[in-house]
Parts: structure tokens; C-alpha cells; sequence
């Protein structure tokens, strides 16, 4: 005689049971262990077996192959965490590379023609008062300043005899004295001067425009 006793899963089940020579009258029994194992095993949500027709394909049921845990809780877990990345908290701030705000996003404009800085401390302050896209000229003067006599450069002075008149000629016929106190002309003012000067052109530094938007509620 074969025929199982009170299977509980389908590998309690013995495929070649019943035997050719079991009696006829164990065959209710054997109908009954399937219907018990097969609600058993798929108890559906009221434990009484599926209420409702499977659907999926055999391809389909076997994506689920390698789960290890709840497929749902795994989901929920996965975008908890996406929102606390991608799906930024309400007012939180970032830049984007494009002409108009994303979708969730509204663009603030607090902060227009103004470069980006990096810093180590803490972030979001602002400073500075040029703004980027304006053309930069720079004209400058220097301080003026007098020259000493330490900072002329090394030079001699030739000697020159002093003149005399015709009522002092030397001895030897000469007009001039041959150790007269003579001196070279007197130049310059020895006042202070500067030096100015301009840039040739304007300064624009290369920029990209990026917008700062701040994640809607």
C-alpha cells in the first residue's frame, strides 16, 4: 500500500504512489493529500489557496530567483534612501547646468553674475561686489618719489677751469686759472614724479551660466 501521511509539502508527496496493485477505494485519498498539500503551499491571503488566477509567466516568477528577503520591504528600504539622495529635502539648494529649473525645483535669483567658491569651512555665504560679466579695466599711479643722492646711479664730474679776466692773466698768458674752483652747469629739479598706466583691453573672465534652485515642498 502506498499513500502518504498528512503531507504538509509537495516533496512529501511520492510520485509513484499509489501502486498498480493499491485498492480503488484509497484513491479519495490521495485526491485529498494533493488538495491539502496545494493549500498548504500556496495558502493565498485568507490561507484557504489562492483566490485569484497567477498571471505571471514561468520567466516571469523565476526574476524573483536570488532574493533573500522580503522583494517589498527591499523596495521600501531602497527609497528611503533615494529620497534622502536624490530626492532632496524641501529647500534644499543646488546648481544646475541648464536654462531653466527641473521639474520640483524653483530657481532662486538671490545670487545673480557671481563665480563659485570653494571653501573649507562652512558653505553657503556670499561676498565680493564685481560682478563677473563686467569688463574689467584697471588704471593705476604709483606714489611719487624723489631720488637721493645713494640711489643715483655711480658718475664723475670733468673739471672745469674758472675764467678770469684780462687783469688777472697768470704768468703764463693763460685767461683761465689753473687751480680755480670752477663747476659744470646745474640740471634738474630733483622733484618727486610717477608713473601711471591701462591695461590695453578690458577683462572678462570665461564663464558658464548655471542657475541655483531650491527643492519645492
Amino acid at each position: 500500500m502506498g499513500l502518504e501521511s498528512s503531507p504538509q509539502h509537495i516533496d512529501d508527496l511520492d510520485e509513484d504512489w499509489p501502486l498498480a496493485g493499491d485498492p480503488h477505494t484509497e484513491g479519495d485519498d490521495h485526491i485529498r493529500n494533493l488538495k491539502a498539500v496545494l493549500k498548504i503551499v500556496f495558502p493565498g491571503t485568507g490561507g484557504n489557496g489562492f483566490a485569484i488566477p497567477i498571471t505571471a509567466t514561468e520567466a516571469e516568477l523565476n526574476f524573483v530567483g536570488g532574493a533573500t528577503s522580503n522583494i517589498q520591504d527591499q523596495i521600501d528600504a531602497l527609497d528611503t534612501a533615494l529620497v534622502g539622495v536624490l530626492m532632496a529635502p524641501s529647500g534644499t539648494k543646488m546648481a544646475f547646468f541648464q536654462a531653466t529649473a527641473p521639474t520640483g525645483w524653483t530657481q532662486d535669483p538671490s545670487n545673480d553674475d557671481a563665480i563659485l567658491r570653494v571653501v573649507d569651512g562652512l558653505g553657503g555665504g556670499t561676498g565680493g561686489t564685481l560682478a563677473v560679466s563686467t569688463a574689467h579695466t584697471h588704471d593705476f599711479t604709483d606714489d611719487g618719489h624723489s631720488l637721493t643722492a645713494a640711489e643715483n646711479g655711480p658718475h664723475t664730474h670733468g673739471g672745469v677751469p674758472e675764467e678770469i679776466g684780462d687783469t688777472d692773466r697768470g704768468t703764463n698768458g693763460s685767461l683761465f686759472s689753473l687751480d680755480g674752483a670752477g663747476s659744470t652747469d646745474s640740471s634738474g629739479s630733483g622733484d618727486a614724479h610717477a608713473h601711471s598706466g591701462t591695461t590695453d583691453a578690458g577683462l572678462v573672465p570665461k564663464y558658464i551660466d548655471i542657475i541655483i534652485c531650491s527643492k519645492d515642498a
